[in-house]
């Protein structure tokens, strides 16, 4: 009994000495707090709760120090194993827990600070120091390129140079080709003309003042449709007018101007060349219809919001009909070619079954009348109701995976439209949530193109032309469905479409993933293997057909708000193009003087300011050669830990360490970018005003992405190497083509004359009187006592020049010298009269007369 006493009682000594040690503190020394646990509450902020439990870990971890151990009197595991009765692992475990989660803390601060960091190098908002270690990092990483933008800027100039020396060829081209053609032309028309004249002259004697009729077709005037072409070439390839004119059109303007601005200038069908310059317009319209938008992304939707309407006719390009037929043809078919109807009202199910009763058997059906809500539980209703609505999802699961597994077939210009605006709407508005952008893309991409092949398959002849009006109204019931999909929203539940709406929640995330694939598209450049180049390298002109409605209207609209479409910021000095192109069109022509306003032209576009090509966009080349300039500065100045540097200062500071260190690289750098602020200030690309402070952040963010900054400089120095290959292959082309047609044209001059009248020593004698009464000479300084004794020598001097002497009494008063060519160019240009130095000539009687002497 009395050892069942002491086992008793050793056990609980045991159990209480367990107990104790289990309220005991952890074995520490006695200078240590214990660690405590969470001990902040929710309400505490992340950093807080970081701090707090550093603060807890802190001195356990000091005491794992090997210095701090050395203090204290060292901890036998043992001697604690002994008293506590529990294994020395459980303290190591405790440890090395509590150093984990030191680590965590740790890591997760400095995720945190690094986060914070990168977002302060991709906004851009860095000090001077910061980008100056920057720059260090990427030396010593190997980045130290050389300077791509100098050899950037050095192709452009021998791009502008060789562009310049090809427009010379190309008018020396067109000039022969010109002269080639009068001359051939001059053989076979000049007694015709001889006719013409006389017959018009002897006709205008007859009819004296008669009434004329004033109305003048401007298209048969080829001085104005050369203007005209000029107009529309500028148009088609600086959208930034048309962008610009769209918002100041009226409701009533807009449909009919849009359809020309996108099917005629830029045409129905595909080209590389035409989708790049259109889909410039389309980010020139969006960026411009976001800088008047004060709500929100979704006012992109609204009704009066230009894009849609231009995104409606862009769709109606042959690209886009194409995928609409053969994505949704087959399946559209299909549902017209079904007699069910997809009725979901449950009244209207009722009365329908009600009437196919009565017709069914021929007497009146014993069903009662019933309310809507009534229907909605009826048994035979509701089994209607379950089988139209798998049947709607079935089909809708068609048209579904049809348009997600044909995102690769999407218009690719259509794709680009809906990145633009989600990038645009991102920058504009950055708290959009991805949801209201993926409504908008919805709406562009399912309502505004999808769609209207779904609900008027007839406008795109799919299915026929004739539908039944139960086909149309099955067909309006997918497409509301398929709305509701795209636009991320769901039925109400008590409406006839609830029941589909775990359909639509089900594929939702579908949705989702598509939106997000379907703006994942390349640049234009690269797509499309077009870039602002090629305008400068195509070796012919564009061509557009036109109505003379159409050019009329656009005339009238840009003359309307012309202050409103030019550049206010632009250089004083220098005018507008299409300031100059109006000018020199005049007034608007009138279209009731056009015989057919709506028949074709075939107007072929050319560039008037050839003559006028600059450094391609001198403006930002400095912008950006200045960037370069700077970073140079930053990589050659001695890095300092002063977060207060302006761009200022440290220029001031550089030109005194270059001074210190004769560093005389480091002073013409400086001198030079002091030089270009200047002028950049002047075009108002930077501003002294907030010290330059965004021009540092562009800095920044060059240094940031130096790599990706790096290849798009390198593929830019690709397209400008393609660019001038092309250019010089063209004009070693044009060399040749001069060479051929100068022979050509020596042939021509020399066929144009007879075998028997070659160049005379002996020249023709005419006296002033016979002249006159030719028509060769119809006004004259020479005074009329002296008329008389006027004597004139005709000879050819060479083929196709001849020289004119005047001779009063036997003494030469004048020698004048003329060339066919000319004479002919001006005839062709409507040219009357030739002004020589003492009398005026006509133009087509002296043609007249040099044939007859020396040609015919």
């Amino acid at each position: 009994m009395s050892s069942d006493r002491k086992k008793t009682s050793s056990k609980s000594k045991t159990s209480s000495s367990k107990k104790k040690t289990s309220e005991r503190p952890p074995p520490s020394t006695s200078k240590h707090k214990q660690p405590q646990a969470a001990a902040s509450s929710e309400s505490d902020s992340e950093d807080s709760r970081i701090d707090k439990a550093l603060a807890n870990v802190t001195p356990d971890a000091k005491r794992l120090n090997a210095s701090q151990a050395k203090k204290q009197k060292p901890i036998n595991l043992e001697e604690i194993e002994q008293e506590s009765g529990v294994s020395n692992i459980v303290w190591e475990k405790q440890k090395n827990c509590l150093l984990y989660l030191l680590r965590v803390r740790m890591l997760l601060r400095e995720m945190v600070e690094y986060r914070l960091k990168m977002q302060r190098i991709a906004s851009g908002n860095l000090s001077i120091t910061e980008i100056q270690n920057l720059l260090m990092l990427h030396d010593n990483q190997g980045d130290q390129d050389s300077d791509l933008m100098a050899e950037i800027e050095a192709l452009k100039r021998q791009l502008v140079k060789e562009i310049r020396d090809n427009h010379g060829h190309e008018r020396n081209l067109k000039g022969l080709e010109k002269k080639i053609a009068l001359i051939i032309q001059n053989r076979t028309t000049i007694q015709q003309i001889d006719k013409e004249w006389k017959k018009a002259r002897k006709k205008k004697i007859q009819e004296g003042d008669a009434p004329r009729d004033d109305k003048v077709d401007f298209t048969n005037s080829k001085l104005t449709m050369e203007r005209y072409s000029n107009l529309f070439y500028l148009l088609q390839t600086e959208p930034k007018y048309l962008a610009r004119l769209v918002y100041l059109l009226q409701q009533e303007q807009m449909e009919s101007f849009v359809d020309t601005l996108i099917l005629t200038l830029y045409g129905d069908a595909f080209s590389p060349r035409e989708e790049f310059l259109i889909l410039k317009l389309f980010h020139l319209s969006i960026l411009n219809e976001m800088q008047h938008n004060k709500v929100g992304i979704s006012e992109l939707t609204q009704t009066d919001s230009v894009i849609p309407k231009m995104v409606i006719t862009y769709n109606k390009r042959k690209l886009g009909v194409e995928y609409l037929k053969n994505t949704l043809g087959p399946i559209i078919k299909s549902v017209i070619g079904d007699d069910d109807s997809f009725e979901l009202k449950p009244l209207t199910i009722y009365n329908k079954m009600i009437n196919d009763e009565e017709i069914k058997t021929g007497k009146k059906s014993n069903k009662k009348q019933l309310t809507a809500d009534e229907a909605a539980v009826n048994s035979d209703v509701v089994k209607v109701i379950d089988a139209t609505t798998k049947k709607i999802t079935q089909i809708c699961q068609k048209f579904l995976d049809g348009i997600i597994g044909s995102l690769g077939s999407l218009p690719y210009g259509l794709r680009l439209i809906c990145k633009q605006i989600q990038n645009i709407s991102l920058e504009k508005f950055p708290k959009s949530k991805l949801e209201q952008i993926h409504k908008v893309i919805g709406y562009f991409v399912y309502y505004r193109f999808i769609n209207l092949a779904i609900v008027t398959p007839d406008e795109y002849n799919i299915g026929g032309r004739e539908l039944s009006l139960n086909a149309r109204k099955n067909l309006v019931v997918i497409s509301k469905v398929l709305q509701k999909l795209f636009n991320l929203s769901n039925f109400k539940k008590n409406s006839e479409f609830g029941p589909v709406n775990s359909w639509i929640e089900k594929n939702r995330p579908k949705i989702e993933e598509y939106f997000n694939d379907l703006v994942e598209v390349s640049e234009p450049e690269e797509h499309l293997q077009v870039d602002k180049y090629n305008e400068l390298t195509q070796k012919t002109n564009p061509l557009i057909i036109i109505s003379p409605s159409e050019i009329v209207q656009t005339h009238a609209l840009l003359a309307a708000n012309l202050e409103q479409l030019v550049d206010q910021k632009g250089d004083k000095d220098k005018e507008e193009p299409l300031k100059i192109i109006l000018k020199d069109l005049g007034n608007v022509p009138n279209i009731d003087d056009v015989a057919d306003e709506e028949k074709e032209i075939q107007l072929t576009l050319e560039n008037r300011f050839k003559e006028n090509i600059e450094d391609l966009n001198s403006v930002s080349n400095l912008y950006a050669l200045t960037k370069e300039l700077v970073i140079k500065i930053f990589r050659m100045m001695p890095i300092k830990a002063n977060q207060k540097q302006t761009l200022m200062t440290i220029l001031k500071a550089g030109k005194k360490f270059a001074k210190e260190t004769n560093n005389k690289e480091l002073s013409k750098n400086i001198n030079k970018v002091l030089e270009n602020i200047k002028q950049l200030e002047d075009a108002n690309m930077i501003s002294k005003e907030d010290r330059y402070t965004s021009f540092l952040k562009d800095i920044a963010l060059e240094v940031a992405n130096r790599a990706e900054r790096r290849e798009q400089q390198r593929k830019e120095i690709a397209r400008l190497q393609a660019a001038l290959k092309q250019v010089k292959k063209h004009g070693e082309y044009m060399k040749e083509q001069i060479s051929e047609f100068e022979s050509y044209l020596k042939s021509c001059r020399e066929n144009s004359s007879r075998s028997d009248k070659k160049v005379k020593s002996k020249p023709y004698k005419f006296s002033y009187k016979d002249l006159q009464k030719k028509g060769v000479i119809i006004d004259s300084d020479v005074p009329p006592i002296s008329r008389g004794r006027t004597k004139f020598f005709i000879s050819m001097t060479s083929i196709g020049q001849f020289d004119v002497e005047a001779k009063i009494a036997g003494l030469s008063v004048g020698k004048m010298q003329l060339e066919l060519d000319d004479l002919l160019i001006k005839k062709e240009n409507n040219v009357t009269r030739l002004e020589l130095e003492q009398v005026v000539l006509d133009v087509n009687m002296t043609i007249f007369l040099i044939n007859k002497l020396f040609l015919a």
